[in-house]
């Protein structure tokens, strides 16, 4: 694969600055856990860095040379790992919170087994995994190494299963490097959009990013389009607007937007592609690391990356924050809310600012950092500290308040707002949108007494100061809300936030608890016919509250309300789950409309021929019944 910075250089820089590092980095952002490095027991060790975890002995807890890209499985709760050096790719299962079940793998793809490290080329074997990328709508990964990319079909995993499909080469057995429409030449870093179902792959010793359209896969087929080069038989290296030198330092994409970030590692910066409509050879529309497409300037600075970084990009579509691996033994994060050619990072892990450069295997600092990948359900950040053959696990501040209780005119109203994976100072401010009339936010607590009646939506944002570096800005999660006012003079039941009456649940107030319709009326027949009774009288001043939202307002990602929750309903019932366990399934639907909402609408929309875009607008709601 491709040369990295000399690693026995690192490791006596290590050595030299061990007793230096362990002051520095007291005021540096903490790992919660790590793979690779731990007891028996699993207890993170976070002062040792042998690969395998012990000499010469390989196993289900043991790393060398992580290198590459990791992926997460937020719908089956499963964590991907290359490891890179032992040929293989590791997956842990995960708790319906994202934290690990142990930190053994419970599964291995690339070998027959945890004590085998054999390279190959064939249908159940790799060379050097590196890139990876999950599409959790389809349940397939996919596996860039040895100049080819492996697909394999994962809702059900056994060790070392064979790949269902093969890109880059005609068959499993075949490993030829080309330039071509349908070969590649060092496959590295990969990204899905789960969207269009395309597969970026960074082809780099092309100096390209081929784009495959999966919708449906077969072996050695064609790739749609390439950037990087005018056409798919060139693969000169350059520094301009669409021009590329060795892109292996990651790939992500934002669905929002439909951005592609590239890694362009040679040339030491990111590239921004705009990917609503593509071209081959396309210009790039941002550059980050660089202040124009034709510099290649390094250093460490709050802008610029080492020479031949970044080594690994990935994106929370959640906070539109790019954590970026730097070969200076950092991550740095840029906010990309709005993007400016070479702008600065916003946040840094593994050094206390951004002007030092200090490699170490400590809780806080890496030797080495490259792969990543981002679980935007918990909002967990898991980086691959490759000289220290382990991986790092980062929790960042996550609002935990899911929803907000409706309010009525003369009401006190009082709602205190809850977060984890902090570690510094939290607060809170609305970031958009307005409050109720009456309502403000102090501290973490929103309160005081309604005296408008209507529908708020409005944003709240959390900051973890964990630094007095003024440099460096807090760590953020945002939440959207919505409330409604009413003016309180009805006299039946109010409806709590969530509840909904159709012919398969009835959330009875007085009861506090929601089972079947059945169940119900076997148990409470009165004060079931009561509230059945107040809910379909319709009240002068208000309309009937048995309406179903989903099917009057247009529903899209991020959006918070009671609809989202019926709109969740309906998948779950209707063979389009959100999610097979915990918050989402069946039981257990909320009212935000997250990526899991979205894909299950893709999936819903694909299966009814509409355009699958993730919206819930009127040719979708036509179709819900």
């Amino acid at each position: 694969m491709m040369i990295k910075h000399i690693k026995g250089l690192n490791i006596l820089l290590t050595i030299f600055l061990l007793t230096f590092a362990s002051n520095v980095f007291a005021n540096v952002y903490n790992a919660v856990d790590v793979i690779g490095q731990n007891t028996i027991d699993g207890t993170p060790v976070w002062t040792t860095s042998s690969a395998n975890n012990a000499e010469n002995i390989i196993g289900v807890n043991a790393i060398n040379d992580p290198e590459g890209d990791m992926a997460v499985d937020t719908v089956h709760h499963r964590l991907f790992v290359n490891d890179s050096s032992n040929n293989r790719v590791l997956v842990f299962n995960l708790n319906t919170d994202g934290t690990l079940v142990d930190h053994n793998a419970d599964y291995v793809l690339g070998q027959p087994d945890f004590d085998t490290i054999d390279f190959g080329t064939t249908q159940s074997k790799m060379s050097y995994p590196w890139g990876l990328a999950y599409d959790s709508v389809n349940n397939r990964l996919f596996v860039a190494e040895y100049n080819r990319i492996l697909v394999f079909d994962t809702l059900t995993i056994t060790n070392g299963m064979n790949a269902s499909y093969v890109l880059g080469q005609p068959d499993f057995t075949s490993n030829t490097s080309a330039t071509s429409q349908n070969g590649l030449n060092g496959p590295a870093n990969l990204a899905y959009d789960s969207i269009n179902n395309r597969l970026y792959a960074g082809d780099y010793n092309n100096n390209r990013i081929m784009i495959f359209n999966v919708s449906n896969i077969t072996n050695g087929m064609n790739a749609s389009y390439v950037l990087g080069q005018p056409d798919f038989t060139t693969n000169t290296y350059n520094t301009n607007q669409n021009g590329l030198n060795n892109p292996y330092g990651g790939l992500s994409y934002d669905s929002d937007r439909n951005y592609l970030y590239v890694g362009d590692s040679d040339n030491s910066r990111i590239m921004v592609f705009d990917m609503a409509t593509i071209e081959n050879g396309e210009n790039a529309i941002n550059v980050l690391g660089q202040l124009n497409f034709t510099t290649t300037d390094s250093g460490t600075t709050q802008y610029n990356l080492s020479t031949e970084s970044p080594y690994g990009l990935t994106f929370d579509q959640e906070n539109k924050r790019l954590f970026v691996t730097d070969g200076l033994g950092r991550v740095l994060v840029f906010d990309t809310t709005t993007i400016e050619n070479g702008e600065y990072a916003i946040n840094i892990l593994g050094q206390i600012n951004f002007t030092t450069a200090i490699y170490g295997t400590t809780q806080n600092n890496f030797n080495f950092p490259s792969g990543t990948a981002y679980d935007y359900v918990n909002n967990r950040l898991y980086i691959a500290d490759d000289n220290n053959n382990r991986i790092m696990i980062f929790d960042l501040i996550k609002i935990d308040t899911d929803s907000l209780d409706d309010g009525e005119i003369g009401t006190a109203y009082s709602k205190t707002f809850e977060s984890s994976g902090y570690q510094g100072v939290v607060t809170y401010e609305v970031g958009s949108g307005s409050l109720p009339d009456g309502l403000t936010l102090t501290s973490d607590t929103l309160s005081g007494t309604p005296t408008t009646a209507g529908t708020y939506t409005f944003t709240i944002k959390a900051s973890d100061t964990w630094t007095d570096e003024s440099t460096i800005e807090p760590f953020t999660d945002s939440k959207s809300y919505t409330i409604e006012i009413t003016n309180g003079s009805t006299t039946r039941p109010r409806r709590s936030s969530g509840s909904t009456v159709s012919s398969r649940y009835i959330n009875l107030i007085s009861i506090g608890k929601t089972e079947t319709a059945n169940d119900l009326l076997k148990q409470y027949p009165n004060q079931i016919n009561q509230v059945i009774t107040s809910f379909n009288t319709p009240n002068q001043k208000d309309s009937p509250i048995n309406t179903i939202k989903y099917k009057t307002r247009t529903l899209k990602y991020k959006m918070i309300g009671n609809d989202v929750k019926e709109l969740q309903s309906y998948l779950n019932t209707h063979n389009y789950p959100v999610s097979l366990t915990g918050p989402g399934s069946l039981n257990n639907e909320t009212t935000y409309f997250g990526l899991k909402t979205k894909q299950a609408v893709i999936k819903f929309q694909l299966a009814n021929n509409l355009v699958g875009d993730g919206i819930v607008g009127k040719m979708t709601r036509g179709v819900m019944k």
